[in-house]
């Protein structure tokens, strides 16, 4: 295990090639970003926790949670742990009432947990690296340039942007030099 960078959720957004969302993550003493493709449940979930919504009945990450605090446990953090194939893996840490253990999970189901738990987002820092060898954002660019136009004809709409990401070469570049503003929360 290398050296751990602390992260954050800054929001959604949608790749238009497969419409599938994806989750920003950028670390929090720095510039670095880290985007996750999730599936369209998940994205509801970060959303729901971004968005502050209430729901009725508990969602299966909520009942987690619940299930964790039952057996007198709780939630300490959430890692980004590996990179294998195009494949993200993630580790959730829970401490007991003797011992502490950490779980295989998918990133995406444990950064709901943590953004429900309101916990620490971690990111292996070899993680980090290889994402940036990910390069074609001039999609994003336009995505971005389009949404900032649409902004600026109704200034009073200061809600979530939804940014269209056509994956190829240079995503990750331009996801890294991107500021916070340019990203938008994906309603579900």
């Amino acid at each position: 295990m290398g050296r751990r960078i602390r992260m954050e959720v800054i929001g959604l957004a949608l790749d238009s090639s497969s419409n599938t969302p994806i989750v920003l993550l950028r670390e929090v003493l720095g510039e670095r970003l880290l985007p996750i493709w999730i599936g369209v449940i998940e994205a509801s979930a970060i959303a729901f926790e971004l968005e502050k919504v209430q729901v009725a009945r508990p969602l299966t990450h909520d009942l987690l949670l619940q299930t964790i605090d039952a057996l007198d446990a709780r939630l300490i953090s959430v890692s980004i742990t590996d990179l294998k194939e195009n494949t993200y893996f993630a580790e959730l840490r829970v401490a007991g009432p003797s011992s502490e253990l950490s779980l295989d999970a998918r990133p995406s189901d444990a950064l709901a947990l943590a953004l429900k738990a309101r916990v620490p987002i971690d990111c292996e820092e070899e993680v980090l690296e290889r994402v940036r060898g990910l390069a074609d954002m001039s999609e994003v660019r336009m995505a971005l340039s389009t949404a900032d136009a649409e902004k600026s004809k109704s200034e009073e709409n200061e809600g979530p942007r939804i940014i269209a990401l056509q994956n190829g070469p240079e995503l990750s570049h331009v996801l890294e030099t991107l500021a916070e503003r340019d990203f938008g929360k994906y309603k579900m």
